[in-house]
């Protein structure tokens, strides 16, 4: 399960590209000598992966996945709380977790916790917007599934840290989502924050797969 964590860019400066997130795996694929693939263009790999990395999120026990949840969440919130942009007077970006995706209720009410704001997204036609949800909020449930908060949405410029989901990433934090490109059109420019590795903690570690958006 996973979530990349982002923060908006500092005033004039250009946010870098998005890399490749299958142009490490087919060098991998090469140097096993794994060259079945190797004629699939982008889209394809990463339709397959996409299925693949579904299918093998769906096939975790529930202790499995509360498990690997909770490593994701410590992970989390020592990047928020290290980096000074976790508590009163912030706004985090996060998004509910449904379906086989990882529970999210613990991330909520630690930010509320902190006393920040915690905004969610809600799909506009091939768009997303940042709602207000704060704690006992009502939810309702949106065409794709996914409960969403009511209400007007908030100008993305007030948000500290956006916690993006993810259907896997690599060591490097390159993301793959759903495909849909819901946080690819989000109008707001990111620098990626550096998270806490295994070997830094000295332990724990996520696993392969978290969800919802493109």
């Amino acid at each position: 399960m996973g979530a990349t964590l982002r923060g908006p860019s500092p005033p004039g400066r250009v946010p870098a590209p998005v890399p490749d997130v299958t142009r490490p795996l087919r060098g991998a694929a090469q140097a096993a000598g794994h060259t079945e693939h190797m004629t699939e263009s982008i889209a394809e790999q990463k339709s397959r992966l996409r299925r693949e990395l579904r299918a093998r999120r769906r096939g975790l026990s529930e202790t499995d996945r509360r498990q690997r949840s909770d490593r994701l969440w410590d992970r989390v919130l020592d990047g928020l709380e290290g980096g000074g942009r976790f508590g009163p007077g912030t706004t985090t970006m996060a998004f509910y977790g449904f379906d086989d995706e990882p529970p999210t209720d613990r991330l909520h009410d630690a930010v509320w916790a902190a006393g920040g704001d915690l905004v969610l997204p809600r799909v506009e036609g091939s768009l997303i917007v940042a709602v207000p949800h704060p704690p006992n909020g009502p939810l309702a449930t949106a065409v794709l599934g996914v409960p969403e908060p009511p209400g007007r949405a908030v100008d993305p410029s007030i948000i500290d840290v956006v916690i993006v989901p993810a259907l896997a990433f690599d060591r490097h934090g390159h993301r793959l989502g759903y495909g849909a490109g819901f946080y690819d059109r989000f109008p707001v420019s990111y620098t990626h924050l550096t998270l806490p590795t295994k070997e830094s903690r000295g332990g724990g570690g996520g696993g392969g797969g978290g969800g919802g958006g493109g």
